[in-house]
């Protein structure tokens, strides 16, 4: 596996909130350091912003 291009990997069409995904931190001075991994529910977390029944992303309102 370690010698598999992530672009060869098949896609998982129905991703689930617990699912592992593949991070390069950049902001981890060494290359050891930068591979790492996040949930697909703590990444959704960090980018969305729930209020209610409003979701929004970067300030613009996403769903009603």
């Amino acid at each position: 596996m370690a010698d598999t291009k992530l672009s060869d990997l098949t896609e998982s069409t129905e991703p689930r909130a617990e699912d592992e995904l593949y991070t390069r931190d950049i902001s981890e001075g060494t290359a050891a350091d930068q591979s790492k991994m996040v949930t697909l529910d703590t990444l959704l977390a960090s980018v969305l912003c729930y209020e209610g029944d409003v979701l929004t992303y970067d300030n613009e309102i996403l769903v009603w």
